[in-house]
């Protein structure tokens, strides 16, 4: 009996697995003869397609229906080969029929349809294994009488209809005599089948193979009959179960975690797990550790929208987001042309706060259309487009009616593509929190999920006026998450910011000691690992611990200082002391790897193979941008930076991460060729470009793939020391300063043993008070935890303390911490103008001691600049120490420059915050205008006034705006 799997209607697109061994068609053997039946009206000859069985007495082939022998010379065989090449890599439309009676008899009969609501997609694992993805499309049609029967209806989820596989010839003759089906198959057989003119003759050849494919899929047995449940669409009322969506978007790479809540039960951990991302243009590829950030623009493809809207449906298998983000979008930014526009980045978090609006037209990927041998990738449209206005804001119904702000042109900023990678991430665990295999491992397992609130995690020292517009966009994501699938207001997600990804961090080793190794007794925790402070006022001696934790990212590095204390019964109290965040991180190692290890391997190869100025050959393969440069070579150089320098200096960290043995000097060597993956193609594209520049430099014989890396342990050890070394000492000097009770160390950089050593020598905590969040011991609580239920990778302990977080206010047992509390603040103290080496001199300091989230909203905030003559960086400090690392905040530059030919300069600038609205602020809670700053005067050297729009203060963050080196494949050379 075939397995039975459920669908919640209206959950979007499902997907189900099945496997499909080699061993299992050597023995299948599918026969078909042609019979001529006359002609069409325009002269076509007219077949009948005769499906045969071999005679188990006589051997011989008849007709599976009528017994009639055809003549032999008519027969033919289709192969499981021929078959699986046919298919490979191909949707397929799927007869799935809704069944009538008779499944208790065997004697099964079912209705016509619905024709268009299952696909199946087949690839190739192993060599002696293929997979086979089913894709139901459960969104429902309204019944009506007239209209053809494609998918599900109401009428049909009401009444809980079963659907099975069919393939009996006579249950799916009219399937098969459907036109979009046939084309659908003749397509395939066109472009998927190797000398396919062979065929010619064989007129229903690829109804045959079809046939042959469905009998197969039918003899493996392993097809589910699929059950649709009622989703509360009419029959039953059905309350949905809650859940709760966790993530950490970095820099470099993302993760997430859902929660679900059943109403009346105890919080059971078993309801929490990992979020997966399932790849769209690979279907039989999931991912449930953390992914890259990267995002690209790219059209869901499940087959031929065209013919499948011959059907009469016209939007089946819609997937509504835009652009595909992690893994699947690394991959296919890896193939796209380059030759005009762009299609992604590496990391929208990176470039929130960039809002202006893209100079180039962002671009569909074209190979996620299954388009092959474009030149030109197609312009970003669709849909969603009628529904936010050009800087990535969700349209009020208002501006749609009147056709106000809607957007023409795909030239959405770059903090904007923030909100299309949450909408992405949105579908993503609707599709996942929905699906069959998820539900069958929970309770209330025929339920439908529904998403409650969305938690997004901040560094603890992101400027406020950057959080305001991560808030912003991440509220828009939600309101076109809701507009794409029409979720009224009252049930549209909450979104949450309050969090910082270090206190998540402590939260998680908190819960952990008290509950896991303590038994939830909070005073021994208090006893064996904190102090005992005087209260100022009741003069009471209260328990509590003082904790520091560095989570080291990839794009920031994150301290935070939290005291928590019990003042009464067993409520833990958290109060933050300090926070601070810097902008170099695990990304930096990567890149100084690249240029100071990698780099220099690879200049002495190519002086070898006969280059001699390798220094201007570097300099036009992956230096500065250069005239005449084609879109096309900047996008090579991108690709063979991601694809060829990156993985081979995750190889040598890699290495590095696995010694334990410290009189070891060299890492193991390893051919460049042996670390870059199975990605042929694109491999093959980065390999032909340096390989190309090669020749033309003088280079012969050079193959970038034979090169050997042989990396010293001490080559590798400097590289970290010279990224991190001072930011360390940095934050262990604070650490030291607040008279830290415990250190936690983590971020997946914390696994680095130079790290750990510069940590320990700074010592600002006794050494046994370090504890390194990479292998430490966890409980069943904790979905990431490995085998031996230890943290395999530290990046996973921030959304996994942001679920504890959300659950610590009465929900979780023997551990109850007043998370509301918990908030994000402003750190910036000390603004002024920025060097070429972004510190920030006590000369060039124009706002000092400034407390911008206590200044009152009337106090009138600001500074001046009295020399003002071309670009400048404003960024800002925590402390008045002259060498305390700052950061960007602002850019003031030139918006006129006609303007500016007739003007005395310099010009001297007032600059204020913009004025503060006190009635939000205490009814949101919202000081997010507090780091919002506006010119106020412009005046020349001879004082002559001039209208401020002259010059533009906009927010940056970073130092350089043209783009991190991860897209733009560029190094600063020496």
């Amino acid at each position: 009996m075939s397995r039975i799997i459920t669908l919640i209607p209206d959950s979007g697109i499902q997907f189900w697995s099945i496997k499909i061994p080699v061993a299992q068609l050597k023995n299948v053997h599918c026969w078909f003869w042609e019979e001529r039946n006359g002609e069409y009206d325009d002269g076509t000859p007219r077949y009948i397609l005769h499906s045969l069985r071999e005679d188990p007495e006589t051997g011989v082939l008849r007709d599976v229906q009528s017994g009639q022998v055809p003549p032999e010379n008519q027969i033919y065989e289709v192969s499981w080969k021929g078959m699986m090449q046919m298919f490979l890599h191909q949707w397929i439309p799927l007869p799935f029929f809704a069944l009538i009676s008779g499944e208790e008899t065997g004697n099964e009969h079912f209705r016509n349809g619905p024709a268009n609501w299952v696909r199946g997609y087949l690839t190739q694992i192993k060599e002696d294994l293929y997979q086979f993805d089913l894709v139901f499309d459960t969104s429902l049609q309204t019944q009506d009488n007239n209209e053809i029967y494609n998918a599900p209806t109401i009428e049909d989820s009401q009444r809980q209809d079963c659907y099975k596989f069919v393939s009996n010839f006579t249950d799916v003759a009219w399937f098969l005599n459907e036109g979009w089906v046939g084309d659908w198959l003749l397509k395939i057989k066109q472009e998927n089948v190797v000398n396919s003119s062979l065929y010619e003759e064989r007129y229903c050849w690829h109804y045959a193979v079809y046939q042959a494919f469905l009998q197969i899929l039918t003899s493996l047995q392993t097809l589910p009959s699929v059950h649709l449940l009622d989703g509360g669409k009419g029959i039953t009322s059905q309350v949905p179960v809650e859940v709760d969506l966790i993530l950490d978007l970095g820099n470099s790479r993302s993760c997430g975690i859902l929660v679900e809540d059943h109403p009346g039960q105890d919080v059971n951990f078993s309801n929490s797990y990992p979020l997966i991302l399932r790849d769209l243009s690979s279907p039989n590829l999931k991912y449930d550790k953390p992914f890259p950030s990267c995002i690209e623009f790219a059209r869901a493809n499940f087959g031929s929208d065209l013919l499948s809207r011959r059907s009469g449906r016209m939007s089946a298998f819609y997937w509504p987001s835009p652009v595909r983000v992690g893994y699947e979008a690394a991959h296919l930014a890896g193939t796209r042309i380059g030759n005009e526009g762009i299609t992604g980045i590496t990391s929208p978090k990176r470039y929130i706060w960039d809002t202006r609006l893209s100079l180039q037209s962002w671009r569909y990927n074209s190979r996620s259309m299954g388009i092959s041998g474009r030149i030109i990738d197609p312009p970003v449209t669709g849909a969603f487009m009628a529904m936010i206005s050009p800087d990535g804001r969700v349209l009020t119904e208002e501006e749609r009616l009147i056709g106000e702000n809607i957007t023409t042109q795909p030239n959405f900023s770059r903090s904007s593509l923030f909100t299309f990678m949450l909408v992405e991430i949105l579908f993503q665990a609707r599709l996942q929190m929905n699906s069959p295999q998820n539900r069958e491992q929970r309770q209330n397992k025929t339920l439908m999920r529904h998403l409650r609130s969305v938690t997004l995690t901040l560094p603890p020292g992101m400027p406020v006026a950057e959080q305001k517009i991560l808030r912003n966009r991440a509220i828009s994501a939600i309101d076109l998450y809701c507009e794409m699938l029409g979720i009224s207001t009252n049930e549209r997600p909450k979104i949450h910011t309050h969090l910082d990804e270090a206190t998540a961090t402590q939260i998680v080793w908190l819960y952990n000691e008290i509950t896991e190794r303590l038994g939830g007794n909070v005073d021994e925790f208090m006893q064996l690992n904190g102090h005992v402070d005087k209260d100022r006022e009741t003069d009471n001696r209260i328990p509590k611990i003082r904790i520091a934790s560095l989570d080291i990212g990839g794009g920031t590095t994150d301290l935070m200082i939290s005291s928590y204390s019990v003042p009464v019964g067993e409520t833990i109290c958290p109060h933050q002391e300090f926070r601070e965040s810097f902008k170099i991180a695990g990304d930096d190692i990567l890149e100084h790897i690249i240029t100071h290890i990698i780099l220099p391997i690879m200049e002495n190869s190519l002086r070898k193979a006969g280059v001699i100025d390798t220094q201007a050959f570097f300099s036009s393969a992956i230096g500065q941008d250069w005239g005449g440069q084609s879109e096309q070579e900047r996008h090579l150089r991108q690709l063979f930076v991601n694809n060829v320098l990156e993985p081979v200096a995750l190889a040598i960290l890699s290495r590095y991460e696995n010694i334990t043995d410290r009189t070891i000097d060299i890492l193991d060597a390893f051919h460049i060729g042996d670390v870059l993956g199975e990605d042929k193609e694109n491999i093959e594209r980065s390999q032909n470009y340096i390989q190309t520049l090669a020749k033309k430099a003088g280079a012969e014989n050079f193959k970038i793939t034979d090169l050997e890396i042989i990396a010293k342990v001490q080559q590798v050890e400097a590289s970290i020391t010279y990224v991190m070394g001072d930011v360390i000492a940095k934050l262990c000097e604070a650490i030291w300063t607040y008279d830290c009770d415990v250190l936690l160390i983590s971020g997946r950089p914390s696994r680095l043993r130079r790290i750990v050593d510069m940590i320990m020598a700074a010592m600002p905590v006794p050494v046994h008070r370090i504890i390194g969040m990479y292998h430490y011991r966890v409980g069943a609580y904790y979905p990431f935890r490995d085998a031996q239920n230890r943290i395999s990778d530290p990046k996973t302990t921030v959304v996994v303390g942001a679920s504890l977080c959300l659950q610590a206010e009465g929900k979780l047992q023997n551990f109850v911490l007043r998370s509301r509390d918990l908030h994000m603040y402003s750190t910036v103290r000390f603004i002024g103008r920025l060097e070429k080496n972004g510190q920030l001199r006590n000369k060039n300091v124009w706002l000092s001691n400034i407390d911008l989230p206590e200044s009152k909203p009337q106090e009138d905030v600001g500074f001046k600049i009295d020399d003002f003559e071309n670009t400048t960086k404003i960024g800002f400090r925590q402390l008045g120490i002259e060498r305390w690392p700052a950061s960007p905040l602002y850019v003031l530059e030139i918006n006129n420059f006609n303007a500016l030919n007739k003007i005395a300069l310099p010009l001297t600038v007032t600059i204020k915050r913009q004025d503060i609205d006190q009635e939000k602020e205490n009814l949101k809670n919202d000081y997010s205008d507090r780091e919002q700053f506006r010119i106020v005067e412009i005046t020349d050297r001879n004082g002559e006034q001039y209208p401020t729009r002259l010059l533009v203060l906009r927010l940056q963050t970073m130092m350089n705006s043209e783009g991190y080196w991860r897209d733009t494949g560029r190094f600063t050379l020496a």
